[in-house]
């Protein structure tokens, strides 16, 4: 009976243990990817928009060519 107990007592410690590791390097994971996530930024403002044409500095007086 003893013999038994012991034998499935060690198996699930292992099991238990197998998770753990399982789940830590899940959690690594998720977390190197918030981090690099984070260090991806947006693009600044578009400088020259519709404040650079509507006050007119540097706006040309003729449009542009069409292409080709």
């Amino acid at each position: 009976m003893w013999r038994k107990l012991t034998f499935l007592l060690a198996f699930t410690i292992a099991g238990y243990n197998v998770e753990c590791i399982r789940s830590f390097n899940a959690l690594t994971i998720a977390e190197a990817e918030a981090s690099e996530a984070k260090k991806r930024r947006r693009k600044g403002r578009r400088q020259g928009t519709w404040s650079h044409l509507l006050d007119g500095a540097g706006a040309d007086t003729d449009p542009d060519p069409p292409p080709g």
